[in-house]
């Protein structure tokens, strides 16, 4: 996102696919990829304050809350996670 100088990851179901874990399983998918494949240092992932489903992928994710940020006016949460910390998660 050139907005903040960082990779995002970021989805958006219908609401008919709401609560079916696919939010999580390619979430996940991106991360592996962008970690393993690409590289990458760390990868965030914002939501509105109030959009606890998408927090809760997040930390299921292994993100964690890192600031409040301002995003086209809108005020949103900041989750992140390291490249260290995901292939800690992955190995055990």
């Amino acid at each position: 996102m050139p907005e903040f100088g960082e990779t995002e990851v970021l989805w958006a179901l219908h609401p008919d696919a709401w609560g079916c874990g696919y939010a999580t399983e390619t979430a996940r998918a991106a991360l592996e990829s962008g970690f393993s494949a690409l590289g990458l240092e760390r990868i965030f992932a914002i939501t509105w304050p109030d959009n606890r489903p998408s927090q809760a992928v997040m930390t299921r994710l292994g993100m964690m809350y890192r600031k409040n940020v301002a995003y086209k006016g809108i005020e949103a949460v900041w989750l992140e996670i390291e490249r260290e910390s995901w292939l800690g998660c992955m190995a055990g």
